[in-house]
């Protein structure tokens, strides 16, 4: 299961510099998977209706996140390069890959589920609150830079997907951007 997790992950751990992420990263799936999951079943897991509707699985959707999460990031840093604060680009992506580990639970909350998995392994708090302040960003509480941003990268993604799936997003293309009335 570790060679699996770590080829799955490879693109992003790449990109995350603090080699001690990297490993943790990597226990904390291996550790979550453990009893419950083969590489051939949490392959085809994906954890949505809407998801399986796409065949997409929950790996193809975290590094979806976390690409889109490092884009997000590079542009607000591009655009705004005298921003005071720096966005933690380990941090951002250590939380994009396990913000979704609660979802090999059973548990019907996974912000909930993944929050007690990372606390029980003594995940870093940083990267603990990045995840735990992702409900305040829907809400639109005060939060942290990287929490906007993950927040985000995934609401975009599932967005598209929703609109896929109800036939949205090809009306849209085929209308040029004109409105339908037609809603999911």
């Amino acid at each position: 299961m570790k060679i699996f997790i770590e080829e799955q992950f490879s693109s992003i751990l790449n990109l995350i510099s603090d080699e001690k992420l990297n490993i943790m990263i990597i226990d904390i799936w291996v550790h979550s998977a453990k009893g419950h999951w083969d590489t051939e079943s949490i392959k085809k897991a994906s954890f949505m209706p809407i998801m399986d509707k796409q065949g997409i699985n929950i790996f193809d959707h975290i590094l979806a996140v976390a690409r889109n999460a490092h884009g997000i990031a590079d542009s607000i840093e591009n655009t705004y390069p005298s921003l005071v604060y720096r966005i933690n680009r380990n941090n951002l992506l250590t939380a994009a890959l396990l913000k979704d580990i609660g979802k090999l639970g059973k548990g019907k909350n996974s912000i909930s589920e993944s929050l007690n998995i990372l606390k029980t392994l003594k995940c870093p708090e940083q990267i603990v609150k990045i995840i735990e302040y992702l409900p305040d960003v829907e809400k639109g509480r005060q939060t942290i830079t990287e929490s906007v941003i993950l927040y985000y990268a995934e609401k975009s993604l599932v967005t598209m997907m929703k609109l896929k799936s109800c036939g949205l997003y090809e009306m849209a293309e085929r209308n040029m951007g004109m409105r339908s009335k037609k809603e999911c």
